[in-house]
């Protein structure tokens, strides 16, 4: 591999490296405190209306807020990683890739390897951190970034590898 082969593939173990941190560290994030954290509280409720004892109806109402509440901040997080890997991804294949650009069909192996072990990486980091627990958001986040990384990047370096 020449010299620019190298930037380009610590250039984009860089940029999988900082993806894989914010999916592990979202799910870390959603275990620590975003899930748990009510914040409509339904413990200490005691609701008498006209001697009727409504309590039971607003406790239901609190834990479907929580609920809506939590999965939002699902959402959010997964806009975030969405923008984040196309903020770093696009710029960098545009960048790196130009059209007369051509590949090693090893630097191509190379990529596709080092795409899949910091996938493996972020989600056992993920399962260390929430300690077995939010599995599917943990996935789900990692998912989006590698599947961009696969759409945008490995696909796009496929086009230009020279077979030998």
């Amino acid at each position: 591999m020449d010299r620019t082969a190298k930037i380009r593939i610590t250039v984009f173990v860089i940029i999988l490296l900082i993806l894989a941190y914010f999916s592990a560290g979202y799910a870390f994030s959603l275990y620590s405190s975003g899930a748990h954290a009510h914040i409509v509280d339904t413990e200490n409720m005691d609701v008498q209306i006209d001697g009727s004892d409504f309590t039971p109806l607003f406790q239901l109402f609190g834990y479907g807020i929580n609920s809506l509440l939590g999965f939002l901040l699902y959402g959010i997080y997964a806009i975030v990683i969405i923008l984040i890997s196309l903020l770093l991804i696009i710029p960098f294949r545009l960048i790196s890739l130009r059209k007369t650009t051509v590949l090693s069909a090893a630097e191509y192996r190379l990529s596709k390897l080092i795409l899949l072990a910091v996938t493996v990486l972020s989600v056992l980091v993920g399962l260390i951190l929430t300690h077995g627990t939010y599995i599917m958001p943990l996935l789900i986040y990692t998912a989006i970034w590698a599947v961009l990384a696969l759409l945008i990047y490995i696909l796009g370096i496929s086009k230009r590898v020279v077979k030998y």
